[in-house]
């Protein structure tokens, strides 16, 4: 019978045997990986996606709902006109109005408090 002591040398041993094999498992992957990595590029093959390809039937729908489509990339820093009354005096209540693509306006002419749809 073993002492104590060789039987904590022997499970050392045991110990160094396992991850012995599992480093040399673990190169054998690595280069397996190596192997099959493949050099990927990617094209965006159109251009991002902008408000100025909405199309005229989307902003009448929008006016119809209440919502100021969003203004022709060159006036994109303008105010847009009111969709219930058109007057262009309206002021900015909050740069965000229920969601993020939407900010919410009032107009000063009508009263009216209206969502405006962002320019991008």
């Amino acid at each position: 019978m073993l002492d104590q002591c060789h039987q904590g040398q022997w499970k050392a041993l045991a110990v160094l045997n396992v991850l012995g094999y599992l480093e040399a498992e673990a190169e054998v992957l690595v280069e397996v990986l190596v192997m099959v990595t493949a050099e990927v590029e990617v094209e965006e093959a159109r251009t991002p996606w902008s408000t100025e390809a909405m199309t005229e039937e989307a902003r009448e729908k929008l006016l119809g709902y209440g919502v100021a489509p969003p203004l022709p990339l060159p006036m994109a820093g303008e105010d847009p006109p009111c969709p219930r009354c058109g007057s262009r005096e309206v002021v900015l209540k909050n740069p965000f109005g229920a969601t993020l693509c939407k900010t919410l306006y009032q107009c000063a002419a009508c009263g009216e408090v209206f969502e405006a749809f962002k320019t991008v």
